[in-house]
């Protein structure tokens, strides 16, 4: 099998972090799309002739390189960076949308904006909670015989696979 020619390793975007080969940079790119660590080292590096489990462990080392910690953990933080900035700038515009609204007469939409707002900042936390009973079958056969009579009863057992005591 021929080898690769060596490429000069690529320059480190931000300063501070370890320079990369272009395999190495490769492998960044497919984990950073969100491939798992076998798929990115196997598209960086080529599959060879590894089982499975020895791609894995291949990929697992070379994920723990210091190096590419050093990236891996500054893209999780430029991507941490970034989403609490656009989670901001939600709120500065619709703090003014809510503005323009209310200066214009049409408040419903202002409060709307300002809902939302809040619903951005974590004051407002929706919560959904199931508050019914939750009933067995005997107890819904003895309420269809109290409500609709003995044959709706009957019925109900039957649809439910419940049996009755036909004494009383």
């Amino acid at each position: 099998m021929p080898r690769d020619k060596k490429t000069p390793p690529i320059e480190a975007p931000i300063d501070g972090l370890p320079d990369l080969s272009a395999r190495e940079y490769r492998l960044i790119q497919a984990l950073e799309a969100g491939e798992s660590q076998s798929r990115a080292y196997e598209i960086a590096y080529g599959r060879g002739r590894y089982s499975d489990a020895s791609l894995w462990v291949r990929a697992s080392r070379k994920c723990n390189e210091p190096k590419i910690r050093a990236w891996l953990n500054s893209l999780k933080c430029y991507t941490f960076a970034k989403a609490a900035r656009s989670r901001e700038e939600r709120i500065r515009r619709l703090e003014r949308l809510a503005h323009v609204c209310e200066t214009t007469g049409n408040l419903g939409a202002a409060v709307q904006a300002e809902v939302k707002a809040g619903q951005l900042e974590g004051h407002y936390v929706e919560q959904h909670a199931d508050v019914t009973e939750r009933i067995s079958p005997e107890m819904l056969v003895d309420w269809a015989r109290q409500t609709f009579g003995e044959d709706a009863a009957r019925r109900a057992a039957e649809q439910l696979g419940v049996t009755i005591d036909t004494r009383h």
